[in-house]
């Protein structure tokens, strides 16, 4: 498992636009972004100069990525709300730190989709047929 310290961040480009992304290494990523390479993302490529307006270290990945999906969904006035008033951040967290989610054990199993809050997950699965095929 990736114990690795995850942090979302928002990028200004010289347009005004934020653009919003998750790294383990803020730094790195952002020259990443500056430099033509393909590493940085497609977004942002003739876009400079580009600030760094925001980043805040959540943790886990998944947890990180939840927020990073809440923060794209938001207004650009939100977005330049949360840069000015980066206490906001923990309201956006614990939105996604508490949010349900849609589980479905695997792709082999014709799953029943069930939305439930994350603390009580469980997976109800219905088999397409009596013989699963053949084991890995």
């Amino acid at each position: 498992m990736d114990q690795s310290q995850w942090s979302v961040y928002l990028v200004r480009c010289a347009n005004g636009s934020l653009y919003t992304g998750i790294a383990t290494d803020v730094s790195r990523r952002l020259k990443d972004h500056q430099q033509a390479n393909s590493k940085g993302a497609k977004y942002l490529r003739g876009k400079g100069p580009l600030c760094l307006v925001f980043q805040k270290k959540i943790g886990a990945k998944g947890l990180t990525l939840r927020v990073e999906s809440s923060i794209k969904k938001l207004s650009k006035a939100l977005k330049e709300a949360l840069v000015e008033q980066d206490h906001l951040i923990d309201e956006i967290i614990n939105e996604a730190q508490s949010d349900s989610v849609v589980s479905k054990e695997s792709s082999s199993c014709d799953g029943e989709y069930k939305k439930m809050p994350r603390e009580t997950l469980e997976i109800k699965c219905t088999a397409r047929d009596s013989n699963p095929g053949p084991a890995d």
